[in-house]
């Protein structure tokens, strides 16, 4: 009968930083060489380590969990943060707007130049010349510009490729795969 082979068993347990590959590489050892221990107080001993990992894993596994739920909560708060910062920016630039029309009538209708401050002065400067649209409808093709955005309509597609048609350019897939959490 072949000897059973030697376990290097480990006393301290798998480290806290551990991935759980290797600490599912240690379970799947522990698991593999089980059966082949003879000595009672090896597989006792073995045994003992095993939960120790099995424990680790299901440590692992919850706070990884945890750690994406924090990281997607995180960007759903960005998200939020990101529109209402634009809406403070654009209710910021309709107020800059409006005071600086207001200083523009006041010093018009003063018949001055300038309003002066004790640390600053007011005064209009002549803009350089632009072009302001009246109605697009009117603007002659040549100086006009276009932006187009081209995408798949996937919804579309989906049901067409399902049914086994082929398109160009687009696959359909059903073995991708995703994390869930339960």
């Amino acid at each position: 009968m072949a000897a059973a082979p030697q376990l290097n068993l480990v006393t301290s347990g798998p480290s806290l930083n551990w991935t759980l590959n290797q600490i599912l590489e240690c379970v799947d050892a522990y698991v593999d060489t089980l059966d082949m221990i003879e000595s009672d107080a090896e597989r006792i001993q073995a045994e003992a380590e095993l939960d120790t990992y099995l424990a680790q894993l299901a440590r692992k596994v919850d706070n990884t969990v945890e750690f994406l739920d924090f990281l997607e909560a995180r960007q759903t708060t960005r998200k939020l943060q990101v529109v209402r910062l634009e809406k403070a920016n654009k209710r910021d630039t309709l107020i800059v707007e409006r005071i600086e029309a207001s200083i523009q009538r006041t010093i018009e209708t003063s018949g001055r130049d300038r309003l002066e401050g004790s640390h600053y002065t007011l005064r209009l400067r002549k803009c350089p010349p632009s072009v302001d649209v009246l109605n697009m409808e009117q603007v002659p093709e040549e100086y006009r510009r276009y932006k187009v955005t081209v995408e798949a309509d996937k919804t579309k597609a989906k049901p067409a490729l399902k049914d086994g048609e082929s398109i160009d350019g687009l696959k359909y897939v059903t073995d991708k795969k995703r994390v869930e959490r339960a």
